[in-house]
């Protein structure tokens, strides 16, 4: 079954540099999906961790990497189409990842009405100095609840 990664569909979307994160439901589960930001990596694919695998990626009382992250992290540079051999990327997707699992913990089991109230994107916007991407976020416009609210 096909998985639209973001979009309508996601509970939430964040950026972490070249590396984006989609909280959403895939198989009726709780998700998060790491995924190239721009696709310009050539047979890059998205690596999918559910919430019932979460306990894997952290340790239950340090809350830092286990050894299966740091295994796993190698698999979805891979997967996300970094070299094998791009430690590097490996480590940031560690980070991601362990960074990402208080959201993932936080998603409502199914999806709700979030996506009738969910802000409808209008724009980007771009933040740069001296030519430098420094920050980048969505414009949405008001949903009626904040328009009520105001």
């Amino acid at each position: 079954m096909p998985v639209q990664i973001g979009g309508a569909k996601a509970w939430k979307v964040r950026q972490h540099g070249d590396i984006a994160v989609s909280f959403q439901w895939v198989n009726e589960e709780p998700a998060m999906i790491l995924f190239p930001a721009r696709r310009s990596l050539p047979g890059a694919g998205a690596f999918v961790i559910g919430i019932s695998a979460a306990f894997k990626y952290a340790d239950s009382k340090t809350g830092g990497p286990t050894p299966y992250l740091v295994r796993t992290s190698v698999q979805a540079a891979q997967q996300l189409g970094f070299s094998p051999t791009d430690t590097f990327a490996a480590r940031r997707i560690a980070e991601v990842i362990v960074d990402s699992l208080p959201d993932l913990v936080d998603m409502p089991p199914e999806p709700q009405q979030f996506n009738q109230e969910q802000a409808q994107a209008i724009g980007e916007m771009v933040v740069k100095i001296d030519g430098e991407t420094i920050h980048e976020a969505e414009v949405t416009a008001p949903t009626d609840a904040e328009l009520a609210a105001a």
